[in-house]
């Protein structure tokens, strides 16, 4: 009888240790049963907001499956690069065990576009192998992993990690980054990948609203 209670307190605990695990990264999924690559999508620093939603409603309904983190509440509290990389690796790895198709492709927006190159450059080479594209939508130069208040205001700051010196190590990956045409913050000639293209679209860091052509640009480069 002790026995049979130990092993059930045991298997309690590794229920709640999984779920525990499961709750870390802030999610929203848009499924589909078509046998296409994963994308995973990492939102900017106001989370899902109507763009976010329309991106990625947009590339589900073309039969992808989506998978978007909420960068607003997964960095409220400050992350280190190696944390936030081995907490999108668990999630995919769990999802990869359920999928016939086991490729992905990677978009940050915004701040999810600031932090991308990092967490690539940190998977293992059992998740890079998977993934065959990278796309960097409106990123900046400069991030810490931490959303912050002057931020959602529009009040940008200078941050100590270095992003187009990160994006430059991503070698060989197949990267897209996107840019509006009112959006010259971002120095792209600075960028020396040779797998690499760039698009400008119209408008600023919305991109005047117009989500359908932000999905259907990214999408020539899955």
């Amino acid at each position: 009888m002790i026995k049979k209670i130990f092993s059930a307190f045991i298997f309690s605990l590794f229920i709640l240790f999984s779920l525990a695990q499961e709750s870390k990264l802030p999610l929203k999924e848009w499924n589909s049963v078509a046998n296409k690559p994963l994308v995973f999508y990492i939102s900017g620093d106001g989370g899902y907001t109507s763009f976010s939603e329309g991106v990625c409603s947009t590339i589900n309904k073309t039969g992808y499956q989506v998978l978007s983190l909420n960068s607003k509440s997964y960095f409220d509290d400050k992350k280190t690069p190696q944390q936030t990389t081995d907490d999108i690796v668990n999630y995919l790895n769990d999802k990869f065990n359920k999928r016939k198709d086991q490729q992905f492709i990677l978009i940050g927006y915004s701040f999810g576009a600031d932090i991308t190159p990092f967490v690539v450059n940190l998977f293992p080479d059992s998740i890079k192998k998977k993934l065959v594209s990278v796309v960097l939508l409106s990123p900046s130069t400069s991030t810490d992993f931490e959303t912050h208040v002057w931020d959602k205001l529009g009040l940008k700051k200078k941050r100590n990690m270095d992003v187009v010196a990160e994006v430059n190590k991503l070698g060989a990956i197949k990267t897209t980054i996107i840019l509006g045409n009112d959006d010259d913050e971002f120095p792209i000639k600075s960028i020396k990948l040779k797998n690499y293209v760039h698009e400008l679209l119209p408008g600023g860091h919305h991109y005047e609203g117009n989500t359908d052509e932000v999905a259907t640009t990214m999408m020539k480069y899955f």
